[in-house]
C-alpha cells in the first residue's frame, strides 16, 4: 500500500497536468496559440541571374516581410520605401511595410566588367 507522501505527490502532478491542460485548451479557444498554425507563408522564391549592373523589382503590399537571398556574388537588396539597404552574399531582413512598396535586388556595376550574380531571393510573409 502507498504512502501519505506518495499520494501526496501523485495528487500533485496530476493537478499540475490539468492545469498545463486547462492553459494550453484556453490558448488555443481564444487562438492566441495554434501548434498547427504558421506564422508565415511563402509569398516568393525564385533563382535569378543578375549581369553587372542589372537589377529586378518586386512590388510588395503593406505588411511585415522576412527576406533571404543568397547569392555567389555581392548583391544589394534595398527595401525602397524605408531606405533599408543591406548588401552582400547573405542578406537577411526583416520589415514591415505600412504603405505599397517595392524590393530591389541590385549587382552593382563594376564599370560594365563584373560578374553574373546567381541569387535565390526567398520572401516570407506575417499572417
Amino acid at each position: 500500500m502507498a504512502g501519505k507522501g506518495t499520494k501526496v505527490l501523485v495528487s500533485v502532478v496530476i493537478a499540475v497536468v490539468v492545469f498545463i491542460c486547462i492553459v494550453v485548451f484556453a490558448l488555443m479557444f481564444t487562438g492566441k496559440w495554434s501548434p498547427s498554425r504558421p506564422t508565415q507563408i511563402k509569398v516568393y522564391e525564385e533563382t535569378l541571374i543578375l549581369r553587372d549592373g542589372e537589377y529586378m523589382v518586386l512590388h510588395l503590399e503593406p505588411g511585415t516581410y522576412e527576406v533571404i537571398a543568397t547569392s555567389d556574388e555581392e548583391v544589394a537588396v534595398t527595401v525602397i520605401a524605408l531606405g533599408l539597404e543591406d548588401r552582400g552574399t547573405y542578406i537577411h531582413l526583416k520589415f514591415t511595410l505600412t504603405e505599397s512598396s517595392a524590393l530591389k535586388i541590385l549587382n552593382p556595376t563594376i564599370f560594365g566588367l563584373g560578374p553574373s550574380a546567381t541569387v535565390t531571393v526567398t520572401i516570407y510573409r506575417s499572417i
